[in-house]
């Protein structure tokens, strides 16, 4: 797939309790979406501890491959920058979108709920 770096930026924004990266499309002049660390996920003891994430952008950009390399570009940032070594995401059953993302960034499904599925993503140092 054709890289969207020209098309796209992301912004690394500190809170006090989570951390954002904003998705800015150039050519719009305009955010279209966001990505959320959300802090340690722990589900049982049968599964490692790690921090969670999630995603959204604009109706209007879906389905252009923005999203899967924003989530491509985070995840380095996260396993580079914070040396965690877990991160999880969740996706409804139904949301076949999201979780082509998740697979298209070597993401596994590790846990399933009533109407979710919990994704991991390891990476070692």
């Amino acid at each position: 797939m054709k890289s969207l770096l020209k098309d796209i930026q992301i912004c690394k924004k500190n809170y006090s309790d989570y951390i954002r990266y904003e998705i800015y499309h150039k050519k719009e002049n305009s955010r279209i979406g966001s990505i959320s660390l959300k802090g340690i996920l722990f589900i049982n003891e049968s599964l490692k501890k790690g921090y969670e994430f999630g995603y959204g952008i604009n109706k209007d950009f879906w389905n252009k491959g923005i999203m899967t390399e924003s989530v491509k570009l985070f995840s380095n940032d996260f396993f580079t920058n914070f040396k965690q070594y877990v991160l999880y995401a969740e996706t409804l059953k139904g949301n076949i979108a999201s979780q082509k993302v998740l697979r298209n960034n070597d993401f596994k499904i590790i846990y399933e709920k009533t109407l979710t599925y919990i994704w991991l993503k390891e990476k070692s140092f």
